[in-house]
């Protein structure tokens, strides 16, 4: 991927997050894939501890968006609850079939566990962006 691509790309999310506070992976995936980039892919969003953030991620867009959360540009809001996880998910059109990791244990989970996040402008959840949410 070309760094004017790569550039247009992150800009493209971070003007997405700031015009829909709250985006969700498939929200995000799909209307950049409307607007002509590739978002679809094999990479899994995550951490260690078998904790996925979404999966079936373009290289691309896994990449800007680290980079704009490297950046501070944007970040990613927790989804307190499993009712707030569903609703938000399930109005975007998608829930993937794994346990919602709850409290994950120190050494991680056997098995893969989501963590529904969504994302706001800014370095970190404040009143101004995360609609006065506590981090």
């Amino acid at each position: 991927m070309s760094n004017k691509i790569k550039t247009t790309l992150i800009d493209d999310v971070v003007d997405l997050v700031e015009r829909r506070p709250g985006a969700s992976f498939p929200e995000i995936q799909r209307v950049l894939d409307k607007s002509g980039h590739d978002v679809t892919g094999d990479v899994v969003y995550g951490m260690e501890g078998n904790l996925i953030f979404w999966a079936g991620l373009s290289d691309g867009l896994a990449g800007a968006l680290m980079d704009a959360e490297e950046s501070k540009r944007i970040h990613m809001h927790l989804l307190h609850t499993t009712t707030e996880a569903s609703i938000v998910y399930s109005a975007d059109g998608v829930v993937p079939d794994l346990a919602i990791a709850i409290r994950p244990p120190a050494k991680g989970y056997k098995e893969p566990h989501w963590v529904p996040v969504v994302f706001y402008i800014g370095g970190k959840c404040s009143a101004n962006n995360c609609a006065g949410r506590e981090p």
